[in-house]
């Protein structure tokens, strides 16, 4: 896996996207990092490590997540992992790093996200959609 390049490392974010089910990348900017973005808007930030063996990953939080303490520890993955027989180096190293998310950082990522929603809920703990309609919600 090529991650030198802009060009390889958003081809792994495109295969990692697709294991993982996300809906698309997206390149940050002149950054060198790409961004696998789920439908329902969480993120994961890919970035190529020096001397680009190794790729970091991290979940993207609101900027609500700061202010209440609330982070998630990036992972660091090999992008050199042995492939299976008749597994290409790429698509080894995209399996390994969705199976490294899949298992350390979406939990912690889910957790993070279900705590932010807890400390930034309303009082009485149910969304204002009462506005519409009133709301029965004692």
């Amino acid at each position: 896996m090529e991650l030198s390049t802009p060009a390889g490392l958003e081809l792994l974010a495109r295969s990692v996207a697709e294991q993982l089910g996300a809906d698309r990348t997206e390149k940050d900017g002149d950054t060198g990092r790409v961004r696998v973005v789920y439908a329902d808007g969480r993120a994961l930030e890919l970035t190529p490590n020096r001397p680009r063996t190794r790729i970091t990953v991290t979940a993207v939080l609101p900027e609500q997540a700061t202010a209440h303490g609330i982070e998630v520890k990036a992972i660091t993955v090999t992008a050199l992992p042995r492939p299976r027989p008749s597994e290409s180096q790429a698509k080894a190293t995209a399996r390994h790093t969705a199976d490294h998310i899949r298992q350390r950082l979406l939990p912690a990522h889910t957790a993070a996200l279900a705590e932010l929603r807890e400390r930034t809920a309303p009082p009485g703990g149910h969304v204002p959609a009462c506005r519409i309609r009133p709301c029965r919600i004692p």
